[in-house]
């Protein structure tokens, strides 16, 4: 399979399977269950998907880069939120507000690891056919759960629907991108810039979970912790989906 179609399908997939939040109307009525599971999800995806990836390719190196991001993240966003706070003294102020930006830094990590990927699946064509084969394979395995999250978590999240459909056409050309940029620039794009990225990626993104997801979901699983149920489903499903290939 040529390394176009290959990109072709994994793109359309992407494409489709975002778009399903968005045409179904009942999916927006249940957005509070949905973050839920998507947290749940969240964590999966990073620790049983690309946290293994990262140190699959990159070893200590990259788990280096990765802690030293989630600092860097981790103590800026502390101190924005410590600034936010002075100002605002409202007690029905909560975490879910300090997601404006969290999603733009969630769906910025999620982009770069999609780049990233698209580059993988180029530099993977040249290492071996049957290694390339895998790639493809792993790619369409788990794009195809992440699209539904990311989609369903940015329609979500995002405070008007154009700004979610938005956020969506980007993530979903972040694919094909990263395949074009490493097809334009084969000789200076290599392996160590992909770990590099998506090392990066991945430490803004635990910084992105942490403050923007599990903090809030833990606010809400405080006050029902029944709700507690729909965080491992999603953890669950992320695991089923990460095992079947």
């Amino acid at each position: 399979m040529s390394l176009l179609l290959q990109t072709t399908i994994i793109s359309l997939m992407m494409i489709a399977l975002c778009c399903l939040p968005i045409f179904f109307k009942h999916v927006t009525q249940i957005s509070r269950l949905l973050f839920l599971v998507g947290t749940g999800a969240l964590v999966g995806i990073v620790s049983f998907d690309l946290m293994p990836d990262v140190v699959e390719m990159g070893g200590n190196k990259s788990l280096v880069l990765v802690f030293c991001v989630w600092v860097i993240y981790s103590i800026i966003h502390l101190l924005h939120y410590r600034h936010h706070k002075s100002h605002h003294h409202s007690e029905d102020e909560n975490h879910l507000h300090v997601g404006d930006k969290g999603i733009t830094v969630f769906l910025t990590s999620m982009m770069i690891h999609c780049i990233s990927s698209g580059i993988l699946l180029v530099i993977s064509a040249k290492v071996s056919e049957s290694f390339s084969h895998a790639v493809f394979l792993a790619l369409i395995a788990h794009k195809c759960y992440e699209s539904l999250i990311v989609s369903s978590i940015v329609l979500d999240k995002a405070k008007t629907r154009f700004n979610a459909v938005l956020c969506i056409v980007l993530y979903s050309l972040s694919f094909p991108f990263g395949a074009m940029l490493a097809s334009l620039f084969n000789e200076q794009i290599n392996l160590d810039l992909a770990i590099f990225a998506t090392s990066f990626a991945l430490g803004t993104l635990l910084g992105c979970m942490v403050f923007d997801f599990l903090i809030p979901s833990f606010n809400q699983i405080r006050k029902r912790r029944i709700e507690l149920v729909w965080v491992f489903l999603g953890l669950a499903l992320t695991e089923l989906m990460m095992r079947s290939h």
